[in-house]
């Protein structure tokens, strides 16, 4: 998707190029992207832990969760839309669908669907950076200067010094390229996810819970110009996980170089360079990938 956000005269937010990869040829691809006339945004639908699909007209549960949550973006964002509403507004309608699926079944908090998200939004006051979760909204100003956004900046090391016990524990990632096949794993993992969206965690996502949106972060970003690079985790594991980048490089590499070339560099080193996850750990051996290279003016 490629186009213009003008909201009145202040601020041009430009989509220069979108691009999207799942981590499995064997597995839905969780992320999605997109902008209207008020901001741009990526999604990464989080996999589910739970025994079974519900929503099966989807393919998978948080697929379905980061369709309902695009659709909602796009059509409800505006530049004077009290963001937080939004949210809960999705929150409500994935509760009630979910629940609604599963036929009364009570299903575990581990197997409800989330999402992360990150948006770059152009509201009357100006522009604003706004998510829940991991994903991240790089900036390059044009002095030169670089800015790293995220709801949950430090989530990565903590998900990293999980997997790195488990890595350690069974040797490696296995052929499935997942943990998750791991009994061990899944139940750390469900633990884990039984807690999110709740004050005990201290981790919001988008998903089931309308409290979230009392949790958003939307803070203001000194106007001008530069350019903006918004990704999920999976492709901004070059600079937090991977290090092959720093926040400058990997933009100077998107401007110069274009999405694709660098979505191969992220797959030459989990495929070919580290495929068990010893060098880096982590829990799957490839995440589905998305970024979205901006350029903004006003």
């Amino acid at each position: 998707m490629v186009g213009q956000v003008k909201p009145g005269a202040k601020v041009e937010i430009t989509v220069v190029e979108a691009l999207t990869d799942p981590g499995s040829a064997d597995r839905a691809n969780e992320d999605r992207y997109g902008a209207n006339d008020a901001c741009a945004f990526v999604i990464d639908g989080a996999t589910g832990l739970g025994e079974r699909q519900i929503m099966t007209e989807a393919g998978s549960d948080a697929g379905w969760l980061a369709d309902l949550a695009a659709e909602a973006f796009q059509q409800n964002v505006s530049s004077a839309t009290a963001l937080s509403d939004v949210v809960r507004g999705i929150a409500e309608q994935a509760e009630h669908g979910y629940s609604s699926a599963a036929n009364g079944e009570a299903m575990p908090r581990y197997a409800w669907p989330t999402a992360s998200f990150a948006m770059l939004r152009a509201t009357d006051d100006g522009l604003r950076f706004a998510g829940l979760g991991d994903c991240t909204l790089l900036l390059e100003r044009s002095d030169g200067r670089v800015e790293m956004h995220s709801p949950l900046p430090l989530i990565g090391e903590v998900e990293a010094r999980g997997a790195a016990y488990h890595i350690r524990r069974l040797g490696g990632i296995g052929a499935s390229g997942s943990l998750v096949r791991h009994a061990e794993t899944l139940a750390h993992l469900r633990e884990i996810r039984q807690h999110h969206n709740t004050p005990a965690s201290g981790v919001w996502t988008l998903g089931l819970v309308p409290d979230a949106a009392d949790h958003l972060v939307d803070i203001a970003l000194e106007p001008g110009s530069f350019t903006g690079l918004l990704c999920s985790d999976g492709f901004a594991a070059l600079v937090e996980t991977y290090g092959r980048h720093t926040p400058q490089s990997l933009i100077a590499a998107a401007k110069a170089k274009g999405l694709a070339t660098l979505m191969d560099e992220l797959r030459d080193i989990e495929h070919r360079i580290d495929p068990q996850a010893l060098k880096y750990p982590r829990f799957k051996r490839s995440d589905d990938a998305t970024a979205m290279l901006l350029s903004v003016s006003g």
